[in-house]
């Protein structure tokens, strides 16, 4: 099951359930999965501007639409971690060419 419908099925679970202690642990179960741990990154199709480098016809620049605006994305931990090999090999690339 995918990332999304499972983040829907929980947040289903928290409103659907009748009692304090069945909505606690649908709560619990959704900030294990999709809260804790994830970590906001740069956005890299704005390059955290929140803005596109295009105009549109009217003169303006259309907010990212990877990000919403805000320059920032959020990434799960395992991509998180992906995402710093990433950029230490890229920085270790550029150590190497100067």
């Amino acid at each position: 099951m995918s990332d999304y419908f499972e983040e829907s099925r929980l947040r289903m679970a928290v409103l659907s359930a009748d009692d304090f202690k069945s909505r606690k642990v649908a709560r619990t179960a959704y900030y294990e999965k999709f809260v804790k741990g994830w970590k906001l990154i740069t956005c890299g199709a704005c390059n955290g501007s929140g803005w596109y480098d295009n105009t549109d016809r009217h003169g303006r620049q259309p907010k990212c639409g990877n990000c919403e605006g805000t320059g920032k994305e959020r990434v799960s931990p395992e991509e998180y971690k992906r995402h710093l090999e990433v950029q230490r090999r890229i920085n270790e690339s550029r150590k190497a060419y100067l």
